[in-house]
């Protein structure tokens, strides 16, 4: 669903294989972990997971370095040597190997007080990657839950596996390749097999029996003027560019900020696509509300086509927030197998019926800086249904996947996003008696 983020969620999975190509690792999480961070297009790769309870019990960041080291047992005893203090009483617990597959990853937990007097346990995990790469844990619990901190944690430790950069690479090129056949194969005709559809969607998420609305959401796609993601504009006022019909997804949403506060953000999202998708323009508004009070930011975003002098479509992107004066132009050369915006929930009218991988560079605004990144979505039939289809889609290295179920029709059955948020269709009568149920105003 369309959102102007300042900021991603925290993030949730049931128990899975996370991937994360940027350090070439795969492993499994216990039910309910949070990945609560990671690392952002030119960081240093990390992943940063903690225990998913009302009262987490520990955290763990994850990441790749590079060093001469001999081996692991020296790079820890390196490590808890930097991690001493002058200030600081340490106390060693406990001292062991995990060995994951055929990989032994050497691990110590210490018991640090501070001069406040304060006791924390830090564990520290280093397991060789490759030639002169490590990958570094680093974990924090209370004293009173370093033990079953530690069985957790190495539990995620045993189930880590490395992946062969080259055949990540080799696996990427053929899911672009894929995914840029899927694209070269799409017409006026198909596009417009996919207007005239309406859908209301229900976000909510779960935890411990407990179900909190997180917002509702209105999708409607039609034929219509590129001039349409322009609300305020009359048709009459049109130029020539503005009057070309397209493709257009119109999104209505609100979502719950702080249901005790009565804070809520609803979001317009108007994204328009030329039939021979080589032209494409949305805007986003994105009003928060508390009572009477109003604050409201905006994003515009167009491709211009080759031209001469610039022989690659570019993407302009403009951030707006009136309330503190602030404007963020942002811009890109788009690669090949670009997938346009208004394309983007719709993919699922468009591929076979038949399993791949398929590859897509995507305009993603979820964190605080928008980028483009590279889609992965991987359908598969459902193992329980042969007329449904699963989809796993990962945007860039995200470790955790939206998972999707659709329907024989590609109509969306459920989504569970990154953040544990399920979307699922629904109707304007069943979202007012959940919200009427939880206290909540609809717009």
């Amino acid at each position: 669903m369309a959102c102007l983020a300042l900021g991603s969620p925290l993030s949730w999975a049931e128990t899975q294989t996370l991937v994360n190509d940027t350090i070439g690792i795969q492993f499994q999480i216990p039910d309910e972990t949070l990945l609560t961070g990671q690392n952002q297009p030119g960081q240093a790769p990390f992943i940063l997971l903690r225990d998913g309870g009302q009262e987490p019990e520990w955290s763990l960041r994850l990441e790749a370095i590079s060093s001469d080291a001999r081996n692991a047992r020296d790079l820890l005893v390196e490590y808890l040597g930097f991690n001493k203090d002058e200030n600081t009483e340490i106390e060693l617990l406990d001292q062991s190997q995990v060995v994951s597959g055929k990989i032994v990853t050497e691990s110590a937990w210490v018991l640090e007080r501070t001069e406040s007097g304060e006791e924390l346990a830090f564990g520290w995990f280093v397991m060789p990657l490759r030639n002169q790469e490590w990958l570094v844990g680093t974990a924090i619990s209370m004293p009173i839950n370093q033990a079953s901190s530690k069985s957790e944690i190495e539990h995620i430790i045993q189930t880590i596996r490395t992946r062969d950069l080259a055949m990540i690479q080799l696996d990427r090129e053929a899911s672009i390749t894929r995914g840029q056949a899927l694209l070269d194969s799409i017409t006026e005709e198909d596009l417009r097999g996919l207007t005239g559809t309406s859908q209301l969607y229900r976000l909510y998420r779960s935890h411990d029996g407990i179900t909190q609305e997180v917002g509702y959401n209105l999708r409607e796609v039609t034929a219509g003027a590129r001039g349409e993601v322009k609300r305020n504009r009359s048709p009459e006022r049109y130029t020539n560019t503005e009057k070309e019909e397209g493709l257009l997804v119109k999104e209505h949403g609100r979502f719950v900020m702080d249901a005790s506060r009565g804070i809520y953000v609803d979001v317009l999202t108007l994204q328009w696509m030329s039939w021979d998708m080589q032209r494409e323009a949305w805007t986003i508004t994105a009003t928060r509300r508390q009572g009477e009070l109003l604050t409201t930011e905006t994003e515009v975003g167009f491709q211009i086509e080759p031209m001469i002098g610039n022989p690659r479509a570019q993407l302009h992107v403009i951030r707006q927030d009136i309330e503190i004066d602030l404007r963020q132009p942002f811009k890109w050369d788009l690669p090949e197998t670009w997938l346009p915006r208004p394309l983007a929930s719709l993919t699922s009218r468009l591929v076979g019926d038949e399993p791949g991988t398929y590859g897509f560079y995507s305009y993603d605004n979820t964190g605080a800086v928008p980028s483009i990144t590279l889609r992965t979505d991987s359908w598969e039939q459902d193992p329980q249904l042969r007329n449904r289809l699963s989809l796993l889609s990962r945007t860039g290295d995200q470790a955790v996947p939206t998972r999707s179920t659709f329907g024989q029709e590609g109509n969306l059955l459920q989504q569970v996003q990154p953040d544990g948020t399920v979307i699922e269709p629904t109707t304007a009568e069943a979202i007012q008696r959940y919200w009427d149920k939880a206290g909540l105003k609809i717009e």
